[in-house]
């Protein structure tokens, strides 16, 4: 009964940290960490990137994406476009999708579930596309002096300086995102819990801006191919169209697979249904 009425008066403080907490909150960190590190043991960039990503590529293009030369910036821009979605299924991919899943909708029929999913879709763009405009202006802007674009092999002991810029920009994602993990399962202080009150949609703009700052670190090498290209034009509105159409055909696939999970890891987490939490009063509110 105590645990029941504790769940009952649970307080959501935003779109992040719900307010129900799971028993055992270290056991869940030291699952989760043994799950990511195994995660990476096994993960196959090899495989994700070429057998998946070129494949796709190649597919959906007509030709080798790698070997075809760009030719104008219309054909960038498609480019940029089947890249981006043939770059779904990397490794940062995968895992903003498991931070953003359980905040889109996946209640009703096939049909709601998609329309509710769009709008939370759109406010991670509102995030999302300035980021990756602004990187690519300053990539049609600076050229192929960006670090991004440094063609030397890693030597053994030594990162170049392409390594070095993902290192930084995906360490910093990184520990970002452990945070809010911590702070969903109460450990730490929500990070929006004011910000929220007024303005609810602001954690998945947040979420926009880390997913905008995935193409600023990501090795994926057709990305790499379509920036050294906006690059070499020094035009910054190609560099900037470009840069928006790759972010947005990687995340365009999201309310699709949002809307076929029947249960959300923060569900599962909190010991209940998406649907059991949605008629209680302390769920958070739709933006």
């Amino acid at each position: 009964m105590g645990h029941r009425k504790a769940a009952a008066t649970a307080v959501a403080t935003s779109s992040f940290v719900n307010g129900h907490f799971p028993r055992g909150r270290g056991l869940v960190v030291l699952l989760s960490s043994i799950a990511g590190f195994l995660l990476t043991a096994v993960w196959s960039a090899q495989f994700v990137d070429s057998t998946i990503g070129d494949n796709v590529a190649n597919t959906l293009l007509g030709h080798d994406a790698k070997d075809t030369p760009i030719q104008g910036i219309a054909a960038g821009i498609a480019f940029a476009f089947v890249s981006g979605i043939a770059g779904t299924f990397t490794a940062c991919d995968i895992a903003a999708f498991g931070a953003v899943a359980p905040m889109l909708g996946s209640t009703g029929t096939r049909w709601s579930q998609h329309a509710a999913t769009l709008e939370p879709v759109g406010w991670l763009a509102v995030g999302m596309i300035p980021v990756s405009a602004l990187y690519g202006v300053l990539v049609g802007i600076i050229g192929t002096r960006m670090p991004q674009f440094a063609t030397a092999a890693n030597q053994p002991g030594t990162l170049s300086s392409r390594g070095i810029q993902s290192l930084l920009v995906f360490g910093v994602v990184g520990l970002v995102m452990v945070y809010l993990g911590l702070a969903a399962l109460g450990l730490v202080r929500d990070p929006f819990r004011r910000v929220s009150q007024r303005f609810p949609n602001a954690p998945i703009v947040f979420m926009g801006v880390l997913i905008g700052g995935f193409l600023i670190g990501r090795p994926f090498g057709l990305f790499r191919r379509m920036f050294r290209d906006a690059a070499e034009s020094h035009n910054p509105l190609y560099g900037a169209a470009a840069s928006t159409l790759q972010s947005v055909a990687t995340s365009s696939s999201w309310p699709y697979c949002s809307s076929r999970r029947r249960t959300s890891p923060a569900a599962v987490c909190s010991g209940g249904s998406p649907r059991s939490r949605a008629g209680s009063p302390s769920s958070p509110r739709s933006p």
